[in-house]
């Protein structure tokens, strides 16, 4: 499988969510500390993007008030 190939089928998610961020303080930090964190190598994981429909319906399943 060549490069763009791969690249269709990849995603990367955070470790530490950056909604979970701005709610724990992370709204109160510069846009430079804000980006650093966005694009921290060692808070990102890659992903096959066939897992992605699941995580949003868990994330819509909470913001409902539900808790898997």
């Amino acid at each position: 499988m060549c490069v763009k190939q791969w690249l269709h089928i990849l995603s990367t998610k955070h470790v530490v969510p950056l909604a979970y961020a701005n709610q724990h303080g992370a709204g109160q930090w510069t846009r430079t500390q804000g980006r650093v964190f966005a694009n921290d190598y060692e808070n990102m994981l890659v992903v096959h993007s066939a897992t992605q429909p699941a995580r949003i319906n868990q994330t819509k399943h909470r913001m409902n008030g539900h808790h898997l």
